[in-house]
């Protein structure tokens, strides 16, 4: 039997199910944690101010003398160089996913552009991570009266012909408009790779799971680019406690909080050679096998649910917290 989506998420940061023994261990450590989260905090925003006061060369430094206070990072597999500037793709477990990167190399991660503009702390930081921002879809103003206009006549109303029509219309001009966004994201994509000499991270998931059951299955369209991919298998763990690295439908905020409360967080990543598509193989196989390769490191499934299907159960939980 496959998993289950519901499965492929943390749905609090204390993990319940665990041992009484284990629980009992996080009461006594609460109030350790305190102490840690009022220090970090304040060591927080002391790296922020050095983060938007000083060169990005500077703050980066200061960043990987700040880091080892909440993270470890296990590293197999790295090449310290490459034939060509790649694109690595990491499966996603967390908002701080990007940091383990910090130790080992220069590089400019993919966020997403909505993302990157409503959220102060991300745009911060990416001053020391270098952020490429996309939106695969235009931003367009349309006018609503033209694109639904209103029917007052009990003739307008019947003529369902003339309206599956304008239907059909409305399909073709958002699918036209999908088309020339994802034409000019594939530019910009290629442009960067060429001018940048650093790889480009990315998150094929396009949404963040607890790796312990699943993958959510690999987008496919930094697979079409033609360029070499390097597959990276992370794990993200809390030593000791019961407690999860991330929790569906939380914010970065949050997250912040819970990371500056607990003792540390262990990454463990795993690199592999550079991929390149094979020959008859579509894009959508490309990006499967690099999620196969992944998911087999680290011992779960590759499944087929999307970063939609995560979506949709996020607003499903958001809309019914008791269920």
């Amino acid at each position: 039997m496959g998993v289950k989506l519901t499965e492929l998420f943390n749905y609090g940061h204390i993990d319940t199910s665990s041992s009484p023994f284990l629980l009992l261990l996080l009461i006594f450590y609460l109030p350790i944690g305190y102490v840690l989260l009022i220090l970090r905090f304040t060591i927080l925003l002391i790296l922020l101010v050095i983060i938007l006061t000083t060169p990005s060369s500077f703050a980066r430094k200061v960043t990987q003398y700040v880091l080892p206070m909440c993270f470890k990072v296990n590293v197999k597999g790295y090449i310290s160089s490459y034939a060509e500037n790649p694109i690595i793709a990491c499966n996603h477990t967390g908002p701080f996913d990007v940091f383990p990167f910090l130790h080992l190399f220069s590089f400019d991660v993919l966020i997403d552009k909505g993302f990157f503009e409503t959220s102060r702390l991300a745009s911060s930081f990416t001053k020391i991570v270098g952020a490429l921002p996309i939106s695969r879809e235009k931003k367009q103003k349309i006018d609503s009266n033209q694109d639904r206009p209103l029917m007052t006549t009990p003739k307008e109303r019947c003529d369902n012909g003339a309206d599956k029509n304008k239907e059909d219309k409305g399909e073709d001009k958002q699918e036209k408009m999908k088309e020339e966004g994802l034409a000019e994201v594939r530019t910009t994509i290629i442009a960067h790779l060429e001018a940048s000499h650093r790889p480009l991270l990315f998150f094929p998931e396009g949404w963040d799971t607890n790796a312990k059951k699943g993958l959510l299955l690999y987008q496919k369209f930094l697979f079409s680019l033609g360029k070499p991919i390097v597959p990276v298998a992370l794990q993200a763990r809390v030593p000791y406690l019961p407690l999860n690295c991330s929790m569906l439908g939380t914010s970065v905020a949050k997250e912040t909080i819970w990371l500056m409360f607990y003792p540390i967080v262990i990454f463990d990543l795993e690199f592999f050679p550079p991929q390149e598509k094979l020959a008859r193989e579509t894009d959508i196989e490309f990006a499967k096998r690099v999620q196969t390769m992944t998911a087999k490191a680290i011992n779960i499934e590759a499944t087929d649910f999307s970063y939609r299907d995560a979506l949709s159960l996020r607003h499903h939980l958001l809309s019914h917290p008791k269920e």
